[in-house]
């Protein structure tokens, strides 16, 4: 029986680390059980040979959601995983995900995502048990504080997720709407909608260097992810008004926390909806998706073509 595939996927911020990346995922020493690609798009070009099963698009200077679309709707895996050029591979990680959801598969044949676990490389040492307690088990979400929920809240992220490609032709793709992040959160919520739950893996584990960070994307400034957030807030937030209480089975028990100056937009009556309130995505159109970005591209001095 042939391998199933597996299409890694960022965009090109820093092609310096790409190998890096690459090395961790495709070392036969851990384990062969699936094949490996990785998929780049964007504007920053190595200037370096690739290995044959690493693919580079070629953008303009779009912005990085649609280079992470561009990345998925190339990408030739039965699998997709979003991943970053900060993020490394822990010795066998995507072969034990891999390995992980099948056998998920084989008991129960439910849809579902698996999540592999991201550890920031301070708390990471090689060959000593894992601190359950130091994984950023929450993705950005839980490490900026921004959402609280109960047992049975969802896990709204899709960092280091093993999705099926499949998923996507119900749900569809990135919504035009955002810059550069927050993007998967309103995936993940759609998949939840969907019926498609999203699982933590039982040992797949990913270190975020910590040192590459300074180094940040425009998309991921302050500015701009203000501008996601009140993207998600138009999607997936009601607010809640006491005189008219919301069914507990139209919501989440996941709610945004205060922040600091009490921003309206996020406090403890506010909660996620289970039903995206606007049903349409706003999808990206194939017509010269790799030279000019759609929809909004600029927000408070940060922009692209």
């Amino acid at each position: 029986m042939d391998k199933k595939l597996i299409s890694c996927c960022f965009t090109s911020n820093r092609p310096e680390n790409w190998m890096m990346v690459y090395e961790s995922l495709c070392n036969p020493e851990y384990g062969t059980d699936v094949d490996v690609e990785v998929v780049v798009s964007g504007p920053i070009a190595p200037d370096f040979n690739l290995p044959s099963n690493f693919r580079y698009i070629q953008t303009n200077d779009i912005k990085p959601s649609q280079c992470a679309e561009i990345s998925r709707r190339e990408a030739r895996g039965d699998f997709i995983v979003i991943t970053g050029d900060d993020l490394v591979f822990v010795e066998g990680s995507i072969n034990s995900l891999y390995l992980d959801y099948m056998k998920r598969m084989e008991e129960s044949n439910r849809r579902i995502i698996l999540l592999g676990r991201v550890m920031r490389e301070k708390h990471y040492i090689p060959n000593v048990p894992i601190n359950v307690n130091k994984i950023i088990s929450g993705w950005r979400y839980n490490r900026q504080s921004l959402v609280r929920g109960g047992p049975e809240a969802p896990i709204p992220s899709l960092g280091m997720a093993l999705i099926d490609k499949k998923f996507f032709d119900q749900v569809g793709g990135i919504d035009k709407r955002f810059l550069g992040s927050y993007w998967d959160m309103d995936l993940a919520l759609r998949f939840y909608q969907a019926g498609i739950k999203l699982e933590w893996a039982e040992t797949a584990l990913f270190i975020e260097r910590e040192k590459d960070m300074p180094k940040v994307h425009p998309s991921l400034s302050r500015q701009v992810r203000k501008h996601e957030r009140w993207v998600v807030d138009n999607l997936w937030i009601r607010h809640l008004i006491p005189e008219e209480p919301v069914p507990s089975d139209t919501v989440y028990d996941l709610y945004l926390a205060a922040r600091p100056r009490g921003n309206p937009l996020y406090r403890k009556d506010t909660v996620f909806s289970k039903i995206r309130i606007d049903p349409v995505v706003q999808e990206f159109d194939d017509k010269d998706i790799k030279l000019y970005s759609q929809g909004p591209k600029e927000y408070k001095g940060v922009k692209w073509v």
